[in-house]
Formats: structure tokens, sequence, C-alpha cells
């Protein structure tokens, strides 16, 4: 299988401006997460990306992402039917029925494998296997609502897993009944890394539920469920962990973590730690005079 296309969608409402937030990558670079999120994809092999954008910011994105990545990135603006189905339908129509590595524009990547980045190994996975691949994370259940999860049965002596079935924002007691997988701790359960290989069924899918309720865009969720009684699909478990930008506080901890896996390491753990003492440090006044007025 050839994997030689991207798409990042960076649509959303509530996602359009957290591209050009500016991190420190791991590299000591300073750097807008939509040039992140590129490096992310080229090292896997991509030749040519697709980044589904709001009307009007094709210069910023642009901006961002640098010269150097100036011919090999289309910036797509969402027309029609909003949502994020309509925009991953959008970007694959425009790059023809092929596989393609997808990504989310919210969320940052940090590999725990030396000169493998997580979209690699997805990539990679899907080459072998040639199947779709959704790289998956062991969240706890406390973190539910804010993710996808899937269920299914573990492919045994891997970190594969055939998925059955697709949840959005699983309840508690969803996951219980339907999500459990072998080999996760207990209290967690396998939620979407935001980054997939898929193939063009997955636009096939799409088109038939936007026909089906030409008025709704479908949950992408699903879609993948779908996906899943169709044909073989899979899970995997990535070596590294995801990191929600748009979450509460969701920039300072991606910035902590890159700062904590990247070449200034010991200068970010000793101001951490020098936070920490001084946060101790006032805590224990504070305690005092609340213990000393009653309250």
């Amino acid at each position: 299988m050839k994997v030689d296309v991207g798409i990042v969608t960076a649509a959303g409402v509530l996602q359009a401006r957290l591209p050009f937030q500016r991190l420190i990558d791991t590299d000591g670079r300073e750097k807008p997460a939509l040039r992140i999120l590129a490096e992310e994809v080229f090292s896997a092999g991509i030749k040519t990306l697709y980044v589904v954008i709001g009307q009007g910011l094709s210069a910023e994105c642009q901006e961002a992402v640098g010269r150097d990545f100036a011919n090999r990135i289309v910036f797509v603006e969402q027309q029609g039917t909003p949502g994020y189905s309509a925009a991953v339908l959008q970007a694959a129509e425009l790059a023809g029925p092929q596989p393609f590595l997808h990504l989310v524009g919210d969320h940052l990547s940090i590999s725990s494998l030396p000169n493998r980045r997580c979209a690699q190994q997805v990539v990679e996975c899907a080459r072998a296997e040639n199947c779709a691949v959704s790289a998956v994370q062991a969240t706890r259940e406390g973190l539910l609502p804010y993710y996808g999860a899937v269920g299914g049965q573990r492919v045994p002596g891997t970190q594969l897993v055939e998925i059955e079935c697709v949840f959005e924002k699983p309840t508690p007691t969803q996951a219980e009944q339907r999500l459990q997988v072998s080999g996760v701790r207990s209290g967690q359960y396998l939620c979407f890394f935001g980054m997939h290989v898929l193939l063009p069924s997955v636009v096939t899918l799409l088109k038939e539920l936007l026909v089906a309720d030409p008025a709704n865009s479908p949950q992408f969720s699903q879609v993948l469920h779908q996906l899943a009684q169709r044909e073989r699909y899979l899970a995997m478990e990535v070596q590294g962990t995801r990191h929600d930008l748009g979450i509460r506080y969701g920039t300072w901890i991606t910035q902590l973590a890159l700062g904590l896996a990247g070449v200034d390491r010991e200068d970010v753990l000793s101001h951490l730690v020098e936070q920490l003492a001084s946060s101790a440090l006032l805590a224990g006044p504070v305690a005092a005079r609340r213990s000393h007025s009653g309250e």
C-alpha cells in the first residue's frame, strides 16, 4: 500500500486559531503548531499535504508553515456543509482515490521511539497490514468525554486491536460494556490519538451518510464504526503520547511535554523544580493563615 497523501483538518470554529499557537518544539526552535504538524506528516514519507482551513486563512497558514513547504502543501478553505466529516471528504476528493494519512489540527504528538515519529509508525503499520489503521492511546475513564474510543479483539502478541465498534465520547457505562480490550489497564480505554491512515472506502462511506442526511454532516466516529463493520480495520497503540491543544491548559501542557522531550529538557526541569519549590513555600503561609482564621 502506498500512502503518499496527508490530510489535516483545522477548520472547526473552536480549532481555527490553534494551528497558529507558537510553541518551542523538541529541537529547541519556536514554531507554529501547524508547522510542527506538517513536519510530523512529511516525516512519514508523505509527498503532498492537504490542510482544510477556515475561509480567508490561506495566507496566514502559508506564513505559519514556511516557504520550504510551499510546493508540498495545498490549503483548502472549507466550503458548503460544515463539520469535521465534511472537511475530510472535501480534501479527500481533491486528493483522489488513494489511501491517506489524516491528522487533526488541534493535536500534537511526541514519539517515545528514537528517529520514528508517531505518524511514521502508523503509516508503516498500515503498509504492513494493508488496511486502515487508527492510532490509539490508553486513556483514563475521566477523559472519555473528550475523545472517540474503540473496542475490539487484541491481535495476540501485538499492539494491534481488530476494531469491532467505535463510540464518540462514550459514557463510563458504554465503555465498561463495549470497549474493554485485553491488555489495557482497568479503568482505561483505547481512545483516538488524532491520527489515522484511511482508505478510499472511507470516502465512499462519507458520501453515503451525507446522501442519507444531506442537512447534517455525520460524526466521523460514526463513519469509522461503519468501516469496522465492512472491512478489516485496526487500532494501533502508538509508542508516544498525544497532546490536545484545545482542552483547558492544553497549550501549556503540550509545551511542557515538548520541553521535557526535547533538547532543552535540563533547563525545563530546572525551571519546573524552581516553580514547584516556590509554590510549596507559598502554600505554607497560605495554609497557616487559613488555619488561624478557622477556614
